[in-house]
């Protein structure tokens, strides 16, 4: 998850990055405060699903700023006017422990579990998104539909189907995976631009 003073800097980096690419919509800092919290959550969960199963597939991740990540993040921002951001400012690289799980000896992660840890983090933020959705359709309220947007866009985001994205790895351990988890993702943005 987030463990010593350079995960949390690394991470809070990010959170800052992806909350004022998506704050551009409207400058105001209580507008910012809100993406920020959104994100801060979002992208916690996102981390620690990629943690707690790296840990039960005997593995460990480590996080680090991507600056062409950042670039990306904020251009996408400001190009989409903060509606389609590409958030990837940070990446997440996985390895396996001297001894992985029921104590066997591991030599390296297989396609298997680097697609099952790579592809938590997404799917978490797809479920977080879908369920806001709904909870939107039913209350109107603009920052529920936020917080569909950001966890879609982090989703999506994280599946781009070449290394050192998420995608890279779910595709190469289950395309079927990874073409649900997209086409989830990408009806989910219709629907909220059909609903806003």
């Amino acid at each position: 998850m987030i463990s010593g003073k350079e995960d949390l800097r690394n991470f809070l980096i990010s959170v800052v990055v992806i909350s004022g690419a998506f704050a551009i919509q409207d400058i105001r800092p209580g507008f910012f405060l809100l993406c920020f919290t959104i994100v801060f959550f979002s992208y916690l969960l996102h981390h620690i699903a990629h943690h707690s199963l790296s840990h039960t597939e005997g593995m460990q991740t480590k996080s680090e700023i991507y600056g062409i990540g950042i670039v990306l993040t904020l251009v996408t921002g400001i190009l989409t006017q903060g509606f389609a951001v590409l958030a990837v400012p940070l990446l997440t690289h996985i390895r396996g422990t001297e001894t992985g799980r029921w104590l066997r000896k591991t030599e390296g992660a297989n396609d298997r579990e680097l697609g099952l840890i790579s592809t938590s983090g997404p799917l978490i933020n797809l479920a977080v998104a879908t369920a806001f959705l709904g909870i939107y359709s039913l209350t109107g309220t603009y920052a529920v539909w936020m917080v569909s947007l950001i966890n879609f866009w982090l989703g999506l985001s994280n599946l781009l189907p070449v290394h050192p994205f998420d995608g890279g790895n779910t595709v190469l351990w289950d395309s079927w995976m990874w073409l649900l988890a997209v086409v989830t993702g990408i009806t989910g943005l219709v629907g909220l631009a059909v609903l806003l």
